[in-house]
């Protein structure tokens, strides 16, 4: 992304402006303090099977492979794609209490 830097052109009294890139930071190793896209997010109805799969895989995971419960009823898994961006995986044990608007009863979408 490229910043129009205004300061310069205001300092110099210059009519015209130039385009400047800002400095790139290294990316966090904490996934929710990283800078734009952080992560993806699946959401899946057999966690431990999904886990099994990427070990089989063997998918470089977080948390020793472990899934994490972020809130009551609410498990998460964080692994890696191949160019090393975060992939979440969610669990809900009851996905129509999170997304009501999506799912009318068990982890069926509703149809459009």
């Amino acid at each position: 992304m490229l910043l129009l830097s205004l300061s310069h052109v205001l300092e110099h009294g210059r009519s015209g402006a130039r385009l400047i890139a800002p400095e790139k930071t290294p990316p966090s190793p904490y996934v929710m303090a990283r800078q734009g896209l952080a992560y993806l997010t699946f959401i899946v109805d057999d966690m431990d099977g999904v886990i099994a799969r990427l070990r089989k895989a063997h998918v470089k995971m977080m948390f020793d492979g472990k899934k994490v419960e972020v809130r009551p009823g609410i498990f998460a898994l964080y692994t890696y794609d191949p160019e090393d961006n975060v992939l979440e995986f969610v669990q809900f044990a009851d996905i129509t209490k999170y997304r009501p608007d999506i799912y009318s009863s068990g982890s069926q979408p509703k149809k459009p």
